[in-house]
């Protein structure tokens, strides 16, 4: 053990980065960058830019700005909601939500809804929905609760909220059936 050091100091410090540089080319892996592309740009920049901070600084900070990436661009796809309104005659509409509804959209949420008269009968169908959390869901109680005031309803398909809504009683929540009461 204590002749080790002698040796490595004996090899050039070029060749001993050669053999880093030559491992390092063989661990990436170009069939995997070919099959990132099916997932869209953003894993393959993900992947391009990780190895390029490894090569430009070293592996520990290379590794933590490509998962500091994978995290944002995990915090933008969960905060992304689309949502849009299709009125089938004067008393009968769509809420269509696709995405992720959770607290940061209720403002939208609530602005959309408050364009929506409280006499419409309101079908929300949660198919293009991933999640939604408590905040959005007692948003859509608080106005189908008004709505039934009014002479409107909110139908929510209720299988499709219990897949889709977590840590809550979704039956008590009164969206237990086609048509909430309120």
């Amino acid at each position: 053990m204590l002749l080790l050091p002698g040796v490595l100091q004996s090899i050039p410090i070029a060749s001993l980065a050669g053999v880093l540089v030559f491992t390092g080319c063989k661990l990436v892996d170009l069939k995997a960058l070919r099959g990132l592309r099916r997932y869209g740009r953003m894993p393959v920049a993900i992947y391009l830019i990780t190895t390029l901070m490894i090569v430009a600084t070293d592996l520990l900070t290379g590794v933590l700005t490509g998962f500091a990436l994978t995290l944002v661009k995990l915090a933008w796809g969960a905060s992304r909601l689309k949502i849009s309104v299709r009125f089938h005659g004067e008393r009968e509409a769509e809420l269509r939500l696709a995405g992720t509804a959770t607290f940061l959209q209720v403002p939208r949420l609530a602005r959309t809804l408050a364009r929506i008269a409280p006499d419409t009968h309101l079908r929300v169908p949660l198919d293009r929905l991933t999640y939604i959390d408590h905040a959005c869901l007692e948003l859509l109680e608080d106005w189908g609760r008004s709505a039934t005031l009014a002479g409107g309803s909110l139908t929510i398909p209720p299988r499709a909220l219990q897949r889709r809504l977590e840590g809550r009683g979704w039956q008590r929540a009164g969206l237990g059936t086609a048509r909430s009461a309120g």
